[in-house]
């Protein structure tokens, strides 16, 4: 719990005197994890990011899929691993082929 108190004398503007006091008060329930939880998703998106710059399509598969259990609304996620799974098939296809 946090309190904020404001007091304000006004004598420029007002022939008399006029005072002003206002109180806030804050109360933090926590975020029940929230910020913790975001924090993991962005760091398991970024590793993702970073093995599909390196050309490692299996770890970014696996990141984006973390990340996609953690947060199944995580559009960049779906979107890089559904990317990812096509250009894995396409692999493979073309190794079928040699």
């Amino acid at each position: 719990v946090s309190f904020v108190v404001n007091y304000t004398l006004d004598l420029t503007t007002q022939l008399e005197p006029f005072d002003r006091i206002s109180i806030e008060a804050t109360l933090n329930l926590g975020d029940r994890g929230r910020i913790a939880l975001r924090a993991k998703i962005d760091e398991l998106y970024l590793e993702g990011l970073e093995a599909y710059a390196e050309g490692d399509l299996d770890r970014a598969v696996k990141r984006w899929k973390e990340v996609l259990e953690l947060d199944p609304e995580f559009e960049p996620a779906q979107s890089f691993l559904e990317r990812a799974l096509l250009q894995i098939e396409n692999r493979t296809k073309l190794e079928s082929v040699r």
